[in-house]
């Protein structure tokens, strides 16, 4: 004798194993093309990575009108919580402004006779630096990239291996580049390198990602006994695309392991950058 009890309690236990079937097979599927896709871009990087140029440039439109919005958002409270000290640093600048404009007589008088000296001396001049400003349409954490997407690209005369920076300091280096959208390695990612001086010691390292979005690390370190929590990590000029002088972020922790970097780049405030390109001043 059949009990409908019964019959309905076999056939949920049925459904549940095959639910959890379907669930680990799935799972295992995804684990396979991942595997599969990772090892075809290997074999394939160059082809990989024409690929990749052309569709960021198709998406970068789309995702800068996306991203306007809460670019917009975000910006009017920062703009909101800016305004509340707006009045004591107005009179803070114009007290400062008066000095300098006295200053600046004297600066002026000084360049010239600067530049009639380097004149004589037949000076090789440093370089000059010059800027593009873009949007961030996107940006990326993942544990094998980090990266970020503007929208400015080769035909703003954006270049590989040019500097990006946000207010804070140094945030990365163009990596590719398209006719109107640009990808940009973070100073975070594993294969961001930099050469770094620090500020105290005048210590020279090569900063390196970590593949952490708080942390980088210090390589090539020579004294690290010389180091000290604080001390500022500032690019060196080695690099012929970037300046000297730039603030890359600052010594967070000295340990075994090595010296751990935290950098000025912060991820939820990345909406704007500038790129930097360097020319020899007349």
């Amino acid at each position: 004798m059949a009990f409908p009890g019964r019959e309905r309690v076999s056939a949920l236990q049925v459904a549940a194993s095959l639910a959890g079937v379907i669930r680990r097979g799935g799972f295992l599927l995804a684990v396979l093309v991942s595997i599969i896709l990772l090892i075809f871009s290997r074999l394939h990087e160059e082809k990989i990575s024409v690929l990749r140029t052309g569709l960021t440039d198709l998406l970068a439109p789309v995702l800068g009108t996306i991203s306007a919005p809460l670019s917009a958002l975000n910006q009017a409270v920062i703009t909101t919580e800016q305004f509340m000290d707006v009045y004591a640093e107005n009179k803070r600048l114009r007290e400062e402004l008066r000095h300098w404009q006295a200053a600046g007589q004297v600066a002026t008088h000084l360049s010239f006779e600067n530049k009639r000296l380097r004149g004589l001396l037949n000076h090789v001049p440093e370089a000059a630096v010059h800027y593009v400003s873009a949007r961030v349409v996107s940006n990326s954490l993942s544990p094998f990239s980090h990266y970020a997407v503007i929208n400015a690209g080769a035909e703003d005369g954006i270049k590989t291996g040019q500097v990006a920076i946000n207010q804070e300091g140094v945030i990365g280096q163009v990596m590719e580049t398209g006719r109107h959208s640009a990808r940009i390695r973070l100073v975070t990612d594993r294969d961001f390198r930099l050469p770094v001086t620090l500020s105290t010691s005048g210590e020279q390292a090569v900063l390196a990602g970590a593949g952490d979005h708080q942390q980088a690390r210090l390589i090539r370190l020579k004294h690290s006994e010389t180091v000290y929590a604080g001390d500022v990590a500032l690019t060196s000029g080695d690099n012929a695309l970037f300046p000297s002088g730039l603030v890359v972020g600052a010594v967070d922790s000295i340990a075994r392991d090595g010296v751990r970097i935290h950098p000025v780049l912060d991820r939820n405030r990345l909406h704007h950058v500038s790129i930097l390109s360097l020319t020899r001043s007349e």
